[in-house]
């Protein structure tokens, strides 16, 4: 239950033990496979890095929107470890401008990055199974439930380095949104 985003979900007082907790977890995934019988790669890396996917997505929109963030210091909004992974030099990516998704969300600026970066996300797991998309959403808080319902495309051969380069850095550096 410690990935649900705490705007999504309150728990009432009562369910403070493991045993209760484990019981809403399983109302909650429904019929979402475990990891071990997963067979297509990116749904396995899904659900094996399940908790770390607002920090990944973060350090995406990061390096997407890296010139815009640079603009008027809005980088330094951002959590230490999330600068540290845009410092790193990574294939130049097309950048998405920022204004409309920040204007659009208060101007949270960790809020623009985590949108952008699921968008990437979402665009590389087309092909995940419905029921693993909706409980991906509650990993998230409900400002960015539109990067669920927007048009995907094809995620480029440059965004799939840099999604498997955010997750071993969020594997090696992890951090908690």
């Amino acid at each position: 239950m410690a990935y649900v985003h705490p705007d999504r979900m309150r728990l009432a007082a009562g369910l403070g033990n493991p045993r209760q907790r484990a019981v809403v977890n399983r109302l909650l995934l429904g019929q979402v496979a475990t990891v071990g019988s997963i067979r297509d790669v990116p749904d396995h890396l899904l659900l094996r890095h399940w908790q770390q996917w607002p920090y990944i997505c973060a350090l995406l929109g990061a390096q997407v929107l890296k010139a815009e963030l640079v603009w008027r210091g809005r980088l330094l909004r951002l959590p230490l470890p999330v600068r540290r992974f845009m410092a790193l030099s990574w294939p130049v990516m097309p950048s998405t401008p920022m204004a409309a998704g920040g204007a659009s969300m208060g101007g949270d600026s960790l809020l623009a990055v985590q949108a952008t970066g699921l968008a990437l996300v979402l665009a590389w797991q087309q092909q995940a199974p419905a029921d693993l998309q909706a409980c991906m959403r509650l990993l998230f808080p409900p400002d960015l439930d539109a990067c669920f319902d927007a048009p995907r495309r094809p995620v480029t051969v440059g965004e799939l380095f840099l999604i498997s380069q955010a997750i071993d850095y969020a594997k090696n550096y992890p951090y908690r949104l």
